[in-house]
């Protein structure tokens, strides 16, 4: 199985391919397609073994992968009003550019929310001129404050984190 690379054009999402519907919610393809998303977002792509290893049988795979596939990319492909769903929003944190700030459906974009994402991106910035683990603390609650800012789930929020400190950790290693 490979990456989803293409984009999935106007004309696929209005007709999808032959023998593709919506998926039960919560059935095999359902939580096939989101688990394709979530771990396409992670780590590039999906093989037959990341399936098997997230519990899925080989039967499965074989009767569903390529219908979980075209519903991921989707999913992927959703948003087109500017807001961020949390691969969009990992990605950000990673990168702790200053304007380009996360921001989701629900969340109101506010001075308050702008100082606390900036005041992030500055503990990151001093993270890495001199990465000890004060700074990796002072990294992590600041990320924290500008994420409970925003309408996430705590797992979430979790996950963001964790991202934004494997890129810090990758950083330091490189040194």
């Amino acid at each position: 199985m490979h990456a989803l690379q293409s984009r999935t054009s106007a004309a696929e999402v209005a007709h999808p391919p032959a023998g593709i519907s919506s998926p039960p919610a919560g059935g095999v393809v359902d939580r096939m397609a989101e688990f394709m998303r979530e771990h396409i977002a992670a780590a590039g792509s999906v093989t037959f073994d990341d399936l098997a290893g997230a519990g899925f049988t080989a039967a499965e795979i074989i009767e569903h992968a390529y219908t979980a596939a075209y519903h991921a990319e989707l999913r992927m492909n959703r948003r087109d009003d500017g807001l961020d769903r949390i691969d969009g929003i990992i990605v950000k944190v990673r990168s702790a550019n200053p304007d380009a700030m996360p921001l989701t459906a629900g969340a109101t974009d506010s001075p308050t929310m702008r100082s606390e994402w900036r005041a992030y991106c500055r503990a990151v910035a001093a993270y890495r001129v001199d990465p000890w683990s004060f700074q990796l603390r002072r990294v992590e609650e600041r990320l924290d404050q500008f994420l409970r800012r925003l309408p996430l789930l705590k797992s979430e929020r979790q996950k963001a984190a964790r991202a934004a400190v494997n890129e810090l950790a990758k950083g330091k290693a490189a040194r």
